[in-house]
């Protein structure tokens, strides 16, 4: 029995099956009829590659061209290779023998694939409908030992015209759609069009091949065969350093190792004596006898990975800090043929055969030494990681001065609050002399103090940061000499932001936080007005400021499934943070289920703070590698609506509270509604089964609340009384959608009130 997996696996197709009547084409040469773009230009390239199809001529392929349903057959016969020799006889009135097709339609009809079209006749010319594929491989699918089973009636029942196919060929459209067989011809509203009747091109008949022989692979592993320098996978067993991060990164080896190739290996430590064949895993004793390990890398996550004759080493640049796991996470996307997504969804790449040869070396480290995503949604394997011993939370000035939360902030030029404050810091080392970071870390309001003391220090160094900036570097000079390994942690948030003209210890850190710039446009586009200050900001505090860290943000805090496009900003933003000598980022965002992109932001997030470098070319292959596994066939239509809401709302300018009629003008939502409405409908309608289509519909909410603020001011707040009615119809159930889907309204739990009456920004208070 076929066992039916969430993993996505991107097969090779290896077959030798040649269509007649046709003149042979060369793999390489290109047919002008078959376009790059087109939706068969995929399975055209790879059946014609593998001789299962040719072209008409020389230079064309036909892929609109009707098939007949003795060249179908014939198809199917030699595509499972069968002998036809023995089949000499015809059981049809219009079958000739001695005809090319002959031979294939008697085996079909000996072996219970068809009956013909009745009249004791096969049908040999007529052109063969959809259904009749589908048909023919069901029975083809039993007749060969296949599964015949139907797992689920997902996309069945939600196709529109079901009740046109023939009862003769229900089973066979409920297996083909249910195993990816076939697909739909296009979408009516949110449900699948499956044109039973229509006539099946050649194209058709390329796509449906390439997806019987996925079909036919779906149990095989996706990695034909491993080898580390020549031997076997199943030699190899995995000895580990004695250690937690060593022994969790063996474990999820034997795991990817698993899922890729359906071989387990046993894991221990290396207590045990040495063996021929082992694949070794963080610091071991086999290291200076057995193996070299160089770890020229020296961040904290950075790893590297060889072969040394029959040894793979996998070896982080340390034993503590996950760089051994993020080492086995960087084969299994290296070389394993994995991508990680959002929780457990995870692609393999088929590969026949992956050989890791003796001298093979790959060493990799992240961009960023501090790496935190605060959405829930990214993926288990996104390698984010906080390296470091530290104290202290955000805003816990109170802490250090003992001055508990007033308005405005304590006086911090004062030598008591200074002196109280060393002393604190001093005390919480004495407890933790292992500390390497120390948070000070201003209140979360834009109060400060006005004495004639403090007054004069802002004007000297031009910030109403500075007082807490110097209180910072006081603090780092006193404690160097006993505590030379612990930096003073600081923010440059709201009064803060702008740089002092000091320069600071070399153990004091600064996080900038952008809250206020322009989310739409980059931080350093000079012509977006709310970003004019970051660049000073933040060329100022690279002079002033040797360690410095980001706290970023990537979601809108009040309105968390607004229309939120940022995609065209988020790479650049990094690469740009990546050069003026940033070192860390948290990116700040939203915890619970997300109603817009939250999945993909994150995700994005993660590798960028992996590599902030990332070219333009790479970061958009990421953003289609993603929306392709989280949104299965219909993520075409998901990446359209993307692209134009990106284009659209790059006109405004708004940040991370920004309203949610704020983001993209009134009269460019009703302009493009229909045809965004066709996206999510067509993406709805080739969701796969029910996780995937609830992830479709996650996201399609931040489009209808969008859309909704547009319709407001037209429908409900316009002339005609039917409008306003279906306006609040609409309201009502996309109230019931949200609270079905259980996506969250804002970052706090403010309530939702909801009143077809009012706009919906309004829906939620302020």
């Amino acid at each position: 029995m076929k066992e039916f997996r969430r993993i996505l696996i991107t097969t090779v197709l290896i077959a030798s099956v040649l269509i007649v009547l046709a003149v042979s084409v060369s793999a390489e040469a290109a047919f002008k009829d078959v376009k790059a773009g087109s939706w068969y230009y995929d399975a055209v390239s790879k059946t014609v590659e593998e001789g299962v199809f040719t072209g008409t001529s020389k230079t064309t392929f036909s892929p609109n061209q009707p098939m007949t349903r003795a060249m179908f057959v014939t198809t199917l016969a030699r595509m499972n290779k069968v002998d036809v020799s023995e089949y000499t006889s015809a059981s049809f009135s219009d079958v000739k023998l001695g005809e090319w097709y002959a031979p294939y339609v008697e085996w079909a009809y000996q072996n219970d694939i068809t009956s013909g079209i009745g009249g004791g006749k096969f049908g040999v010319n007529n052109t063969i409908t959809r259904q009749e594929m589908v048909a023919l491989f069901y029975k083809s699918a039993a007749n060969f030992g296949e599964s015949t089973e139907i797992p689920d009636q997902f996309k069945y029942d939600r196709s529109y015209d079901k009740d046109d196919v023939a009862e003769w060929a229900v089973d066979g459209m409920k297996w083909a759609l249910a195993n990816f067989v076939i697909s739909g011809t296009g979408n009516e509203g949110e449900m699948l069009l499956l044109s039973p009747k229509k006539t099946a091109t050649r194209a058709e008949a390329a796509q449906l091949i390439v997806n019987y022989f996925d079909f036919q692979k779906a149990d095989e592993p996706a990695i034909g065969k491993l080898t580390i320098n020549g031997n076997t996978i199943e030699n190899y067993k995995i000895v580990h350093a004695d250690n937690k991060d060593s022994k969790n990164a063996a474990k999820a080896l034997v795991d990817y190792i698993q899922r890729a190739t359906g071989k387990t290996l046993t894991y221990t430590t290396d207590a045990v004596p040495v063996g021929e064949y082992e694949i070794l895993i963080g610091k071991t004793n086999r290291e200076g006898s057995v193996v070299s390990v160089k770890r020229e890398l020296t961040d904290r996550s950075a790893f590297e990975i060889s072969v040394q004759g029959n040894y793979l080493v996998i070896a982080g640049s340390n034993d503590e800090y996950e760089a051994n796991e993020f080492g086995v996470i960087g084969l299994a996307l290296e070389r394993l043929g994995f991508g990680f997504y959002s929780g457990d969804i995870y692609t393999i790449a088929r590969q026949d055969e992956v050989d890791l040869a003796d001298g093979y070396f790959f060493s990799d480290g992240p961009g960023y030494e501090y790496r935190v995503v605060y959405w829930s949604s990214k993926p288990e394997e996104e390698r984010t990681s906080e390296p470091f011993k530290r104290y202290g939370m955000p805003h816990n000035l109170p802490e250090i001065t003992g001055v508990p939360v007033t308005a405005p902030e304590p006086c911090l030029t004062d030598p008591e609050i200074i002196a109280t404050s060393i002393n604190n810091v001093r005390t919480i080392l004495e407890k933790r002399p292992d500390l390497e970071i120390l948070s000070v870390i201003m209140n979360d309001r834009p109060d400060c103090c006005l004495c004639e003391r403090c007054m004069e220090v802002y004007r000297r160094e031009k910030t109403r940061g500075a007082t807490i900036m110097l209180l910072c570097d006081t603090i780092a000079k006193d404690i160097k000499e006993d505590y030379p390994d612990c930096y003073i942690l600081t923010a440059a948030y709201l009064h803060t932001l702008q740089p002092v003209q000091t320069k600071l210890d070399e153990r004091v850190m600064v996080y900038y936080c952008p809250i206020e710039n322009c989310a739409s446009h980059d931080y350093n586009d000079p012509t977006c007005p709310l970003n004019a200050s970051i660049l000073g900001n933040m060329n100022g505090w690279s002079d002033v400021c040797d360690r410095l860290w980001v706290w970023d943000y990537s979601a809108n805090f009040t309105y968390s499934f607004s229309a939120f496009p940022i995609l065209d900003s988020l790479r650049d933003n990094k690469e740009w943070f990546y050069g003026l000598g940033v070192t860390g980022e948290f990116n700040n965002a939203i915890q619970g289920k997300s109603g817009e992109f939250g999945p993909l932001v994150a995700y994005l997030l993660g590798k960028l703070q992996w590599k902030p470098t990332m070219s333009e070319d790479e970061y958009q292959a990421e953003i289609d590698a993603f929306l392709e596994a989280y949104y299965g066939a219909g993520w075409k239509n998901i990446r359209s609506y993307i692209d134009s809401m990106e284009l659209l709302s790059d006109k405004n300018h708004w940040g991370y509270h920004v309203v949610p009629d704020g983001v993209v003008d009134y009269e460019d939502i009703l302009a493009n509604m229909d045809t965004f409405e066709g996206y999510w409908d067509a993406a709805e309608a080739m969701a796969k089964n029910t996780e995937e289509l609830k992830r479709i519909q996650c996201s399609r909410v931040s489009w209808t609340y969008t859309m909704l603020t547009a319709l407001y001011t037209r429908d409900y707040c316009g002339d005609d009384p039917a409008a306003k009615n279906a306006y609040v119809d609409l309201t009502a159930e996309f109230i019931e959608e949200v609270d079905a889907l259980g996506v969250k309204w804002a970052e706090s739990d403010r309530g939702v009130f909801y009143d077809p009456s009012k706009h919906p920004r309004e829906w939620l208070p302020s």
